[in-house]
């Protein structure tokens, strides 16, 4: 059973090189309608979503984030947050904030979970699926990037370092 808050955590390593006939692989599709799905697409994205058969547009595809990918041959981890209750979705890709979405609908449904693969068989993960970690709660951001880091660190990814950030109304100190 799937709550109306989901948090999928998950580690991978993709070939992007073997998508000749086909959009999408999906990491985890939680298969139903609605459908939480995390998926790796051909041009090197990731892309976290509730995809449903709902007739409304907003309601078939609701709290999609996506984000390219690095491009070093080196497993990812990806953590997608989708919370109907506080009506937000977000995307971390190793331990950075990446992107959010409006998320109104909920994914709350009872139904197996497929991992590497849809309910369609085009749509097969073709890779390394190292690790997934699902909660039936959205994690904190701080909860989401200590969980993040502990699996970089576990499985020797490396993080970007990102530029340091200036507060407005702070001037340093002049010698």
């Amino acid at each position: 059973l799937t709550g109306d808050d989901v948090t999928a955590i998950c580690v991978f390593r993709g070939q992007p090189r073997d998508f000749p006939n086909r959009r999408a692989a999906h990491l985890l599709n939680f298969n139903g309608s609605p459908s939480l799905i995390l998926e790796h697409t051909r041009d090197n994205q990731c892309v976290g979503a509730l995809v449903s058969d709902a007739q409304n547009e907003d309601q078939a595809h609701s709290g999609g984030v996506e984000s390219s990918l690095p491009t070093v041959d080196e497993p990812v981890v990806s953590a997608y947050l989708y919370s109907s209750s506080t009506n937000r979705s977000s995307l971390y890709l190793n331990s950075e904030l990446v992107g959010e979405s409006q998320a109104p609908y909920s994914p709350s449904i009872r139904s197996p979970k497929y991992i590497g693969r849809s309910n369609e068989a085009d749509d097969y993960f073709v890779g390394d699926i190292c690790e997934i970690l699902l909660f039936n709660s959205m994690l904190t951001p701080e909860q989401c990037i200590r969980i993040s880091t502990d699996l970089m660190e576990n499985y020797g990814i490396i993080g970007t370092e990102s530029e340091p950030r200036v507060l407005s109304g702070l001037v340093p100190e002049e010698d």
